[in-house]
């Protein structure tokens, strides 16, 4: 009886350390009740470790779908600031065309934010040191200031959760 004890709690450890290859429980000729443990605690590990697996694959189908969400979102921004930049060549008064540049800068903003999110590899939070970048660069073609502006960036890697990032 001892053994078979042993051999559970054994088994046990291994499942809770996440070994789940070749997990199953076999004792050598078993009173009955440990008969009955054993086919308990092989359909619990198989009943776990497939909805694990499943969980995975929901997890899996869920980051697809936030990814496509966030390029969705991005090409529909670049739409809004191009339609931002059509009014704006329409426009006489210097006025409204700065309202409509300060206007596309911030959807230009998003739209990098949202690409960012999707092409990372965590879809909660933004490496904001290459945001920056990339906002720079976005600014300096939009205003032909390559020439005028030398931009340096000095500062560390810091990842921002999404809520904090956007209204940055």
């Amino acid at each position: 009886v001892i053994q078979h004890i042993y051999r559970l709690r054994h088994a046990m450890r291994r499942f809770a350390r996440g070994e789940r290859s070749d997990m199953k429980l076999a004792f050598d000729n078993p009173p009955r009740e440990f008969e009955v443990l054993e086919t308990s605690f092989n359909r619990m590990v198989r009943i776990i470790t497939a909805a694990e697996e499943k969980s995975g694959e929901d997890l899996q189908e869920k980051t697809v779908l936030l990814r496509e969400v966030h390029h969705r979102v991005k090409n529909n921004l670049e739409t809004v600031s191009s339609l931002l930049e059509l009014q704006s060549a329409q426009a006489e008064d210097d006025e409204v065309q700065s309202v409509m540049q300060a206007s596309q800068n911030r959807e230009q903003s998003m739209s990098i934010l949202h690409q960012k999110l999707y092409q990372g590899e965590n879809l909660a939070s933004i490496e904001m040191k290459d945001y920056f970048k990339n906002l720079a660069e976005s600014l300096l073609d939009t205003y032909d200031a390559w020439e005028q502006v030398d931009i340096e960036y000095d500062m560390k890697g810091l990842e921002l959760d999404v809520d904090t990032a956007v209204p940055i």
